[in-house]
């Protein structure tokens, strides 16, 4: 009998279940899950002892969470990143994770709405890291409805996320403002241009933004009812502010703290994050 591939999903939310189905569809896969909401999974077990003799582990968790997990992940094992977001500090999961596991580490980027993905519907995201992580984890989901594409700008890919999440709240402000489709047009460029700089400030690859890990993503969640940061854009403008922060709101909030002064050479990002500290009703960006 062939070896199964032994796969552990940290975090058993909707994005870590809906890879975990497609996953489990082969029967050279061995998945399992684990959350620290022990109502998630059947037969909950300490994260020391989920992990025993896995060989390649998705952290599918916020970003906030991946330090707290990051000690339970054996050496040997090969980590992947799916999280979005960025910690207080303004640091993506991939600066978080790089220090301890940064010799077998792999990052997925793009477009993955998780209804989409449990019924089957096809996408394709963007990976890159460690060559032998990269290569079993698209070697994975071969022949599957999600295609894995290696992309070489780690730092670039990193932001896109994060970035996506908080612009995808400005189109959520243009929504719930009843703007039309040219302005949107022309928001999603700015918006990618944004991101853009952003990406090659830090480091990375401009063109990044332009793949589909940057506007792709930014597009297919920008405008989704399913977007929880789309939706607070809406709510923004309706006046409702917002209680408990999306990844979208905890992003914009960090990048404001590591960015300082540097924030204002992104005027839609300025703007956002100035509606989001201050929750009142704004009007054009």
């Amino acid at each position: 009998m062939q070896k199964q591939n032994r796969i552990l999903i940290v975090g058993a939310g909707e994005l870590g279940t809906a890879l975990g189905q497609i996953l489990a569809k082969s029967l050279e896969n061995q998945v399992s899950f684990w959350d620290k909401d022990e109502t998630r999974v059947e037969n909950w077990r300490p994260l020391k002892k989920a992990v025993a003799g896995k060989e390649i582990i998705f952290l599918a968790i916020p970003t906030q969470a991946v330090a707290e997990v990051l000690p339970g992940i054996p050496r040997s094992a090969m980590p992947i990143i799916l999280s979005k977001g960025l910690s207080e500090e303004g640091e993506t999961a991939w600066e978080i994770a790089r220090e301890v596991l940064s010799a077998n580490l792999a990052l997925i980027s793009g477009p993955m709405i998780a209804g989409e993905l449990s019924r089957g519907e096809n996408t394709a995201a963007l990976i890159s890291g460690s060559a032998d992580t990269v290569n079993k984890a698209v070697s994975l989901f071969q022949n599957t409805n999600l295609s894995l594409q290696f992309f070489d700008d780690l730092i670039g890919l990193s932001w896109c996320g994060p970035l996506k999440n908080i612009y995808a709240i400005v189109l959520g402000v243009a929504e719930g403002e009843n703007k039309g489709n040219n302005y949107k047009g022309v928001l999603i460029q700015k918006a990618v241009s944004e991101m853009a700089g952003i990406i090659e400030f830090f480091g990375g690859w401009k063109e990044t933004a332009f793949t589909i890990a940057g506007i792709g993503d930014l597009v297919a969640t920008g405008y989704s009812s399913h977007s929880a940061n789309f939706q607070l854009g809406i709510s923004l403008v309706a006046g409702s502010g917002w209680r408990k922060p999306t990844e979208g709101v905890s992003a914009a909030l960090g990048l404001k703290r590591r960015l300082g002064d540097q924030l204002a050479n992104w005027p839609l990002l300025s703007s956002i994050t100035e509606r989001l500290v201050n929750t009142t009703n704004l009007s054009n960006f």
